[in-house]
């Protein structure tokens, strides 16, 4: 909607892991470097966990899209399986065997046949299991850990790529035997706040624009609302980007994403109340259910105020109605004389 008014070729703030988009920071780039290496060397195990909204997923989609396709057998498990004989079926599925086999046993000499037969053309055999976090027994670990025995002298088998958030790293910890297995292990954090116009600007690049749109003050309002969580900053970038669009602006000021940024917690804070009545409707007594009473509505956190509307904020200066006498003595004397 907004692309030709900005000059873009696309959107260039949408939450999908689009690998283009990943902007390496220094400590990303860091990251990106040591897992690449142990997943092309076939170093068994590896580990990535971040918090939500840091961009795990799509660190793995760029990670991925650096092997050579004639050469790499993937299998990609979206969602985790909740028994060891489930997530063994779906590694097998991944990996083209679809044939029904009916105990462990027949399962792991399928897979043992696959995994040789990738190794022997050449192929590279990489599982890649992504929500990692929802992986509560500690069975499945152990299955896991297992896989990697499938290994040849010199080299294993099958590489095994765990992406989470940081409840699967403690998981881990807690199967020592499997936790000697990682070779690498990389965290996604949020970006620092002289990281924000950079990212924007790189996200506004690959889109197809080369000067900024965003000002200094628009950029430095995102960074303090989004702290540095990619996801929040995609989506009120691309929220000032339609409102810019709709006023035809030529630039994202720092005015317009203040109000943008206040109507965001404002509607936020609704949501959250909207919701608690709808939980006290279903679960108060019918007789109170006629006549809910709203609760409250919290004021939103407070926000940096742009440098143009700080006058216009302050409040009055408050002068006593009668002036009093500038004489030290006459502060220091008693209100009343003495009887």
């Amino acid at each position: 909607m907004y692309r030709a008014h900005w000059g873009l070729r696309e959107k260039p703030f949408e939450n999908t892991p689009d690998p283009r988009f990943l902007y390496k920071s220094p400590a990303i780039g860091e990251t990106y470097a040591r897992l690449l290496y142990a997943l092309k060397g076939n170093r068994g195990a590896v580990l990535l966990t971040g918090e939500s909204g840091c961009g795990k997923t799509l660190m793995a989609r760029a990670l991925i899209q650096d092997f050579n396709p004639e050469h790499t057998e993937l299998a990609l498990l979206t969602n985790p399986c909740r028994t060891p004989d489930e997530l063994l079926g779906e590694v097998l599925l991944q990996l083209g065997v679809e044939s029904p086999l009916p105990n462990r046993a027949q399962r792991l000499h399928r897979l043992n046949e696959a995994l040789y037969a990738n190794f022997s053309t050449g192929k590279d055999t990489v599982v890649v299991i992504d929500e990692g976090q929802l992986l509560e027994d500690p069975q499945i670990f152990e299955e896991l850990r297992l896989l990697l025995n499938f290994q040849l002298n010199d080299a294993f088998l099958m590489t095994l790529f765990m992406v989470g958030q940081p409840a699967l790293a403690e998981r881990i910890r807690q199967q020592p035997q499997f936790d000697e297995r990682i070779s690498a292990r990389g965290v996604m954090r949020a970006l620092e706040k002289e990281e924000i116009g950079a990212y924007i600007n790189h996200r506004l690049k690959v889109a197809g624009r080369e000067e900024p749109i965003f000002s200094p003050g628009a950029v430095e309002l995102v960074a303090q609302y989004s702290g540095g969580v990619p996801r929040k900053l995609n989506h009120i970038c691309d929220i000032c980007l339609v409102i810019g669009y709709s006023r035809q602006a030529a630039q994202v000021d720092e005015d317009l994403t203040y109000r943008l940024i206040l109507h965001e917690e404002d509607s936020r804070v609704y949501g959250v109340f909207a919701w608690a009545l709808s939980r006290a409707r279903c679960c108060a007594p019918p007789s109170r259910c006629a006549a809910p009473r709203w609760p409250e509505r919290a004021p939103p956190p407070p926000m940096p105020v742009p440098r143009s509307r700080r006058h216009r904020l302050m409040p009055p200066r408050i002068r006593p109605s009668s002036p009093r006498c500038p004489c030290p003595k006459s502060r220091s004397a008693p209100r009343h004389p003495p009887t």
